[in-house]
């Protein structure tokens, strides 16, 4: 692959970098933390993981910039780095179970009547919190079922907001291919979620 004529503002950070700006890594840090974690979070399910990946993911950047030539945006390139780990990850952990929080319960005073409108109207929050909680759980429970290259394009694409073309860079293959991934994994949630309900 040859590198690209147009460098993106990303790279030409890692270039400076690369030349001993150190600022200019701290900028990327900056810029791709949370998003890397968020990505990393999809795909493990649990949030020290989530972190320790996108840690990883850093540290790799890190220790490659001596070597760094831009043949990619740069986001490509750090997602396909964190996408990797997770992969490798996932091998690792293969049949682990993800622990979720039991709902929490609202303890209502009898004594004031104020009181028990705050703690109804607590109650109610509560309510709609565990209802969250448990739809995300489910979501959470389908993506996992879901084979690790369409739960891979479809957090790429639902939750990063990535082109067919970047995720097809991304995860090294054709766009027609992500195409295939992405309406298999919308087929499949869709099924999951009607025989959930």
């Amino acid at each position: 692959m040859n590198p690209i004529t147009d460098v993106d503002d990303d790279s030409r950070l890692m270039l400076a970098f690369q030349d001993g700006d150190e600022s200019a890594f701290a900028a990327l840090l900056e810029r791709y933390e949370s998003r890397i974690v968020n990505f990393t979070f999809r795909c493990t399910g649990n949030i020290a993981d989530a972190e320790d990946l996108a840690h990883g993911t850093f540290l790799r950047i890190f220790r490659a910039a001596e070597r760094y030539e831009p043949r990619a945006k740069f986001s490509t390139w750090v997602y396909r780095i964190a996408a990797n780990l997770c992969h490798d990850f996932r091998k690792k952990k293969r049949g682990d179970v993800l622990a979720y929080a039991a709902p929490v319960s609202v303890r209502i005073c009898p004594d004031d009547d104020r009181e028990q409108e705050r703690a109804s109207s607590s109650e109610k929050s509560v309510e709609v919190s565990v209802e969250e909680q448990h739809a995300r759980h489910t979501l959470r429970m389908f993506l996992d079922e879901l084979p690790e290259n369409q739960r891979f394009a479809l957090t790429l694409k639902v939750y990063e907001d990535k082109s067919y073309e970047e995720i097809a860079a991304i995860m090294d293959c054709s766009v027609s291919a992500v195409e295939s991934l992405l309406f298999r994994a919308r087929q499949s949630l869709k099924k999951s979620l009607q025989e959930g309900v």
